[in-house]
């Protein structure tokens, strides 16, 4: 059994659901009110806003959200749903090109809506601009930069296309995720993959005091998935893994255990290994 996601105090809320095996969308349910839904990419990306699309029927508002992190969604009435994201490769027409002390430059026909550090990929411009590229900087609404070795080019007219790269994450597609909305106070059950139908009571496995005056440790048979029972890192970006451990420095060894069997990510493995090696 695997728990997906896994949300103490003070994090995002105390009911989470993945959308199934391989989807990159996950949802998770207002600590107090159960109509209340937050849904999240499970992990960082580089794609710009208009590359996605949520959609919340039958009843959940705001809805659509062209946005790569939504607003909470209030649903009217409590049951079954299905969130969808589509995610896009949004494309502009290219309609002038300049290279200079190998900066790139291209000018879209309308607003590109691309940002910095987005993959872009060029075509049917010419030999010397077509390619994958990342963007280095967005001076105007329709011109982006890209680093490009070659010889200068006088500014002109050009044709051809830019489009985001269906190499970030994440793939373009459609990501539908289900969950149950319920009236009142949201329950302190997590859900796993929804795929295998798994679900799981963690109240028993949280630290600190229950609602029956107990306070709980940690499994002792020190299994990984509830030696951290408060926190998953794997449902979370490095940056809120970090604040999270910065305010429970407690618990950096345990995170440290999860993000090892997990997502091994390099850059928070060495953040946590410095805590634990200072205490």
């Amino acid at each position: 059994m695997s728990i997906v996601a896994v949300h103490g105090p003070n994090t995002f809320g105390s009911k989470a659901v993945a959308g199934g095996v391989g989807s990159p969308v996950m949802g998770v349910v207002n600590p107090t009110n159960g109509l209340i839904w937050d849904f999240k990419l499970d992990g960082p990306t580089t794609r710009p806003d208009q590359d996605f699309s949520w959609a919340f029927p039958p009843n959940g508002t705001p809805t659509p959200q062209v946005l790569a992190d939504p607003t909470p969604v209030t649903y009217a009435t409590a049951g079954a749903k299905t969130a969808t994201l589509t995610v896009t490769n949004v494309s502009r027409t290219v309609s002038n090109k300049a290279l200079t002390s190998n900066v790139a430059t291209l000018t879209t026909s309308v607003a590109h809506g691309f940002k910095v550090g987005q993959t872009v990929v060029v075509s049917g411009v010419d030999a010397t601009f077509n390619g994958t590229y990342v963007i280095a900087s967005t001076p105007s609404g329709t011109t982006f930069t890209f680093p490009l070795t070659a010889a200068n080019v006088t500014s002109g007219a050009a044709t051809g296309t830019v489009a985001s790269s269906d190499t970030q994450f994440p793939p373009a597609g459609s990501y539908p995720i289900a969950i149950t909305a319920t009236a009142g106070t949201a329950p302190l059950v997590l859900e796993g993959d929804q795929s295998q139908g798994e679900t799981v009571d963690v109240s028993e496995f949280m630290r600190g005091e229950r609602p029956d005056g107990a306070v709980t440790e940690p499994a002792p048979d020190g299994d990984s998935e509830y030696a951290s029972a408060g926190f998953d890192p794997a449902a979370h970006t490095v940056a809120e893994v970090e604040q999270y451990v910065d305010e429970h420095p407690e618990e950096a060894e345990q995170i440290l255990q999860l993000e090892e069997e997990g997502k091994a990510r390099v850059t928070l493995l060495t953040y946590l290994e410095s805590l634990v090696d200072a205490e």
